[in-house]
């Protein structure tokens, strides 16, 4: 009979961790027959490794589904299987648990050319102490990009060029302005990280373009005839301050002038 005295103590962290996060009886409950069920399942196939494999044969044998990996989006049957077990993998793994959502895409596998110095990367954000969210969207772009290198038969970091980078950006150039000057901080990020740890002989990140975004920028709106009446209508001409302010707006309205220039 296999041992599996680690696999039963990464079970009772991930429940004592559930516990202390105040999950709900029904959740907590749910997990504990799972993952029991899960351990019998694994001494009846005498498997002592408890890694991905296990747990997708696991779910295959509960449920009759196949699935290619831990990810993708499931139906409430392979949810109750599939939870819990990926909880205990992700404990196992990292000895930590933590909210987070199951991806529905498979995982990206960085080409062999690009992967240690994408590794290190991975490193740096936490080196940053970047936030969770920063790094998935920072790396949704670094990612896109190593797979045009690749797809584009540059083998190495060092052969990167301006014109790689150039020609990457054009599937971009409909695109806001904001989400375009976000792809370029991360490209200017990377590629000088790159640089910095000698991937790459010249630091091309400072060739990239910028992009000027205007602060509180907004499409100027017109008022409606009813509401200009109203506030005309609202204002004492017996008083001078409201001679001088029913001026204004009279010529505001009349001549479309802006805030700048009746301002001063």
């Amino acid at each position: 009979m296999n041992d599996l005295k680690h696999v039963q103590e990464s079970a009772d962290a991930v429940l004592a961790w559930m516990s202390e996060k105040e999950y709900s009886v029904y959740t907590i409950k749910n997990h504990s027959c799972v993952l029991n069920v899960f351990m019998k399942f694994m001494l009846n196939q005498q498997i002592s490794e408890l890694n991905e494999t296990t747990a997708l044969l696991f779910i295959q044998a509960k449920t009759g589904i196949t699935m290619e990996g831990l990810w993708g989006a499931g139906n409430r049957k392979i949810n109750r299987y599939l939870k819990p077990v990926q909880n205990l993998l992700r404990y196992h793994e990292t000895g930590q648990l933590g909210f987070y959502m199951r991806s529905k895409v498979p995982p990206f596998l960085c080409p062999e050319e690009f992967k240690k110095e994408y590794q290190l990367f991975q490193d740096e954000y936490h080196a940053r102490s970047y936030a969770d969210a920063t790094i998935i969207s920072n790396n949704t772009t670094v990612r896109r990009f190593i797979l045009y290198l690749k797809e584009n038969s540059v083998h190495s970091s060092k052969e990167i060029s301006v014109s790689h980078v150039t020609r990457f950006l054009k599937a971009y150039s409909n695109l806001k302005p904001k989400y375009i000057a976000t792809i370029l901080y991360v490209l200017r990020n990377y590629l000088g990280f790159l640089h910095e740890k000698g991937f790459m002989a010249c630091n091309i990140s400072g060739n990239l373009p910028s992009v000027r975004l205007m602060r509180n920028a907004f499409i100027p709106h017109s008022w409606k005839k009813e509401d200009v009446l109203k506030l005309l209508g609202s204002i004492d001409r017996e008083d001078c301050k409201g001679k001088r302010d029913y001026a204004i707006i009279l010529m505001v309205v009349r001549r479309g002038l802006g805030q700048v220039i009746y301002g001063r």
